[in-house]
């Protein structure tokens, strides 16, 4: 199901920067081969607590042109997330998982955790051993595709964050791993991953930039930003195998409904960031993967005493999949 892009070509008007969506067009033009891979994360999906649901739910989401899913490989083993290296996984979670997979033709994007949650363990060598185990168990058990890694801790020195990264590289993992820009971990800020992403050559990434907009408090367009954003951004686009195309704000880590016109501005940075991302991605693989990473409550805003959510959180992921979806074909049309 993976999508074929096809784009009228464009020219830039001399001596003048392309503006990112434009650079985005070109590029795809250019690379006839460019897919664009949907994947749907299962966090808040109801159905989804449910075993025997599973096989349903799956071919319903390849049949709305989903390729993969996204989902903790604790959550799939029905165990908690505290571990020190690695969690177990009953025989038949493996195999009811596997099976699902099977008959939807959907593939898995492994969420991994090292160390667990709480995180168990500061030491670098620990979180290697325990990467090393999560990666063996999601493609040999879970037959994941490509893994997504919560991986170190927040507080690392740069060379603790860079031996850890360059070691985790230098892993057999048999599949893709991308390291996420996520908070409380060892990529939580944009001046740490862009050293790490200096000093370990090899590193993938998984982009979630809310994290570091809600950590920083602001969309990176201080004057003093001015600097040191862009190559910044660069060197992440380099990077970048995935990315979580979540819309967070300066202080908070999601909006509760992107599609509203207050957000109008806030969504339309995003999508500059992820135009200069994308374009990355389709000339170095020649595929894009996107993932509207929005979950419920705590990230999904919440009423006083009730807590309902204030905002349909499928109705959310479904509009933000949608409309980048759409700007990464031309004119709509999408080519099988």
């Amino acid at each position: 199901r993976s999508q074929s892009l096809t784009f009228k070509p464009s020219e830039p008007k001399p001596k003048m920067r392309l503006p990112a969506a434009l650079l985005l067009a070109l590029t795809l033009s250019a690379a006839a081969a460019t897919r664009v891979e949907l994947v749907r994360t299962l966090w808040g999906v109801e159905a989804f607590g449910d075993v025997d649901k599973w096989p349903q739910l799956f071919q319903d989401l390849a049949a709305a042109n989903y390729t993969a899913v996204e989902t903790p490989t604790w959550v799939v083993c029905g165990v908690g997330p505290t571990f020190a290296v690695a969690h177990n996984c009953p025989e038949e979670r493996k195999k009811a998982w596997r099976h699902a997979l099977d008959v939807s033709g959907l593939q898995y994007v492994a969420q991994v955790h090292t160390c667990g949650y709480p995180i168990a363990s500061g030491s670098v060598e620990d979180h290697l051993v325990s990467l090393q185990a999560l990666l063996l168990h999601a493609k040999e058990d879970l037959g994941a595709y490509i893994a997504n890694v919560h991986g170190g801790v927040d507080w690392w020195s740069k060379d603790e964050a860079v031996d850890f990264f360059k070691a985790a590289v230098a892993l057999d993992a048999g599949i893709p791993v991308a390291h996420e820009t996520h908070r409380m971990r060892a990529l939580s800020t944009p001046m740490m991953t862009q050293r790490v992403l200096r000093s370990a050559p090899g590193v993938r990434l998984t982009a979630d930039l809310s994290h570091w907009v809600v950590g920083a408090e602001r969309t990176f367009d201080f004057p003093s930003d001015a600097g040191w954003w862009p190559a910044l951004l660069d060197d992440v686009a380099a990077a970048t195998t995935l990315t979580h195309a979540r819309v967070g704000a300066p202080r908070e880590i999601q909006v509760a409904d992107p599609a509203a016109p207050e957000h109008a501005a806030l969504l339309e940075a995003y999508e500059a960031w992820w135009s200069v991302l994308w374009a990355a991605q389709a000339a170095r693989e020649g595929v894009v993967r996107i993932e509207a990473e929005f979950g419920p409550a705590p990230y999904m805003p919440a009423l006083p005493y009730t807590e309902a959510p204030v905002a349909d959180l499928e109705r959310v992921v479904d509009f933000i999949t949608r409309r980048q979806h759409g700007r990464l074909v031309a004119d709509g049309v999408c080519q099988a």
